[in-house]
């Protein structure tokens, strides 16, 4: 077979075939641990007894139209965090900073760039929105917080636990989970303990290693979940389903289906983006030949895609309803579950493919790539929706 892939993050190079992969050697440890959390439930994408449930189609969808658009940098980060109805940042990776946009005008504050002194990232951050509005970036080369004002202007600094990843950040906690390499003689997948950590001072408020006993299923995800404003937990189970935890420390989960649930096989952007990782792993190892990308390609074509969308997964907006992002479409357009507690609410329906999104008060920012140009080219942009005009009572 020969195959033919969009490459949606820079130009094709004539010398790798349809690939081109911007990687340098600083950003290959935070690269490896953004695959592992992404392909962390490979091993338990088998469900056991109880893993099924009936799934209808959605008979109605929510379809919103964004109301400020502005472009965003090519980047291998999906990270985007909105500080007010106003202001949204994204990271540039290639230049190892943070881009925040104004809603209004589109005008761009530069924060942060390499290096490991203060202000600066050892590797491209994670980021976050502080209490006070601060840009926080999460930085797991140097394992340290760091918190700037809108401007740019270098505040605080916290450490972190070493072998800890976040991926959220809600008010003056900072949840993710430590990841346990394998020692590779008697294991050889990484583990993944959920904790919660406080931002000002870097302790440990909580972890967690008995979560799967709890779900009681095979197929529990612990590195894809996230904490609850009301103090609990929600986790990926199986491919379609959520465990929620009532609390921190409840002993029990209630586990729910998504109801918009669609078995669908990879599209041409879904191959592209798998390929440029897939890709730049492999030619770690030595030259690829063109028999090899093929044989990659067709195995990840014959399988469904995984129904969440990770590592940008959930989000919580002012009324304590959770955001999921999922895989469906994700070319024209993208879709989010809804939920309360563990009521299903609804779908809403977003443009363009969907990389990553936050939400603040009534404002949904989504990071997106736009359809590919001529050049197969896919460009980056920042959309801005109005959450208040959604009716929900339907």
């Amino acid at each position: 077979m020969q195959a033919s892939y969009l490459n949606s993050t820079s130009k094709n190079d004539p010398s790798r075939g349809s690939y081109s992969w911007g990687l340098n050697s600083q950003i290959k440890s935070v690269t490896l641990r953004v695959v592992l959390l992404s392909y962390a439930p490979v091993v338990a994408l088998l469900c056991l007894s109880g893993c099924t449930s009936e799934r209808s189609d959605l008979s109605e969808t929510i379809a919103l139209s964004p109301d400020a658009s502005h472009g965003a940098p090519i980047s291998t980060s999906n990270d985007v965090s909105i500080l007010s109805e106003e202001v949204a940042c994204v990271i540039n990776s290639y230049e190892f900073h943070i881009h925040c946009v104004d809603r209004v005008n589109g005008n761009t504050t530069v924060i942060g760039g390499e290096g490991r002194g203060p202000g600066e990232f050892a590797a491209p951050p994670g980021i976050g929105r502080g209490r006070d509005g601060h840009v926080v970036a999460m930085d797991i080369g140097e394992d340290r917080l760091t918190f700037f004002s809108p401007n740019g202007t270098l505040v605080s600094e916290t450490r972190l636990p070493q072998s800890f990843s976040p991926t959220s950040l809600r008010d003056d906690r900072l949840y993710g989970f430590e990841l346990v390499m394998p020692d590779f003689e008697t294991e050889f997948l990484p583990s993944y303990v959920p904790m919660e950590v406080d931002v000002s001072s870097g302790e440990v408020l909580w972890k967690r290693t008995d979560l799967g006993d709890a779900v009681d299923r095979n197929c529990f995800n612990p590195a894809v979940g996230v904490s609850t404003p009301g103090g609990g937990l929600v986790f990926q189970v199986c491919e379609y389903e959520l465990a929620f935890f009532s609390h921190k420390d409840a002993p029990t989960a209630t586990v729910v289906v998504s109801p918009s649930y669609v078995e669908a096989l990879p599209n041409e952007r879904d191959l592209a983006a798998h390929m440029d990782v897939m890709l730049s792993l492999r030619s770690l190892a030595g030259p690829i030949t063109e028999s090899e990308e093929d044989a990659i390609a067709a195995e990840f074509l014959a399988k469904p895609k995984e129904w969440l969308l990770k590592p940008s997964t959930f989000s919580f907006d002012s009324q304590n309803r959770l955001w999921v992002a999922t895989t469906r479409d994700r070319d024209a357009f993208s879709y989010f579950d809804i939920w309360t507690d563990t009521t299903y609410v609804g779908a809403v329906r977003v443009k363009d493919r969907l990389m990553g999104f936050d939400i603040f008060e009534s404002t949904l920012v989504t990071l997106v790539e736009r359809a590919p140009d001529k050049d197969d080219i896919a460009e980056r942009a920042i959309d801005w929706y109005d959450l208040g005009e959604i009716d929900w009572s339907r």
